[in-house]
């Protein structure tokens, strides 16, 4: 398949989940769900293992594929949600969350690291694998849990500072 047509797809089977993930969003919101929900339940039906495979014999092209493409952007979309996140957050907000606040972005980071690292060491992953992979976990939960605490209006109460505190 030539190289512009694989990037036509990428972009297109991207265009295709973020315009469903949004429609099923707003429904999902009416019942109380955040529209987070709508965007893992989009991204999991639709992946190549799921109904995308399907979807791809039916209409005979490679739309919902994995690929170079998609990958760069999945990671591109990690590093401008950290970068944001950041940018939004800053020191200020671990000085209003206190000694509580710091210790949650300490204990944040390394809980979630010591996990998945053993997890991954103890499937038979190599560790230098292991470690990149168990560092690039707790920093995008927590940014995705702040990104979600301000979508919903919720950053003004006690119990939540603490988490916005705890992203990056």
């Amino acid at each position: 398949m030539p190289t512009g047509e694989v990037i036509f797809l990428t972009l297109l089977e991207v265009s295709t989940l973020v315009l469903l993930a949004d429609l099923v969003g707003g429904v999902l919101i009416r019942y109380g769900f955040p529209r987070v929900v709508a965007e893992l339940l989009i991204g999991l039906t639709l992946s190549p293992y799921a109904l995308g495979s399907l979807l791809n014999a039916v209409l005979h092209m490679e739309l919902f594929a994995i690929n170079d493409y998609l990958l760069f952007l999945t990671n591109l979309s990690v590093i401008l949600l950290l970068f944001a996140s950041g940018l939004e957050h800053g020191l200020s907000t671990l000085r209003e969350g206190g000694i509580y606040g710091a210790l949650a972005a300490v204990f944040g980071a390394i809980i979630p690291y010591a996990l998945v690292y053993w997890v991954l060491v103890s499937m038979g992953l190599p560790y230098v694998e292991s470690s990149i992979i168990a560092l690039s976990t707790a920093p995008t939960s927590l940014a995705v849990v702040a990104g979600i605490i301000e979508r919903e209006g919720l950053a003004g109460l006690p119990s939540t500072k603490v988490l916005i505190t705890a992203a990056p």
